[in-house]
Formats: C-alpha cells, sequence, structure tokens
C-alpha cells in the first residue's frame, strides 16, 4: 500500500521578528523587516523552490495588530 500523505518538511529554524531579525524601517507606527531565506536554516531540510506554506504565529509575548503589505519569496 502507497502512503498517500506526503512527508511534511520544516526548515530548521523559525524566526521571531524583533529577536532574530530587527525592523529595517519604522515609519508612521509600522515597522517594516525584511527577513533572508538563509534566517530560516532551510538547507538540507528544504529547498526553496519546494517551500509552498508561510506560517505567522502571535508567540504570546505581545498582542500586536500587522498588516502584510507585501510578501515576496525570492529563492
Amino acid at each position: 500500500m502507497v502512503d498517500s500523505v506526503a512527508k511534511q518538511q520544516y526548515c530548521f529554524k523559525e524566526v521571531v521578528l524583533g529577536v532574530d531579525v530587527q525592523p529595517v524601517t519604522a515609519a508612521n507606527g509600522w515597522l517594516n523587516f525584511q527577513v533572508d531565506m538563509a534566517a530560516f536554516q532551510c538547507s538540507g531540510a528544504l529547498e526553496p523552490d519546494r517551500l509552498n506554506r508561510l506560517d505567522f504565529q502571535n508567540i504570546g509575548t505581545s498582542s500586536c495588530s500587522f498588516c502584510l503589505t507585501g510578501l515576496e519569496i525570492v529563492a
């Protein structure tokens, strides 16, 4: 029997904004973060061209609203 569920693969690191990556600009009360793919340490775990999901979560250290105006994944 062939397993029809594909094995999930993950990068080796979660990136925490404000801890692992600092904002590059702050204007009108909003912060702008740029995160390099290398920060997720995917090499050997998941090739960038196979990336099909990106999750955001509030880790409980702050309650904040966010506006995602652009997302670009560049391999």
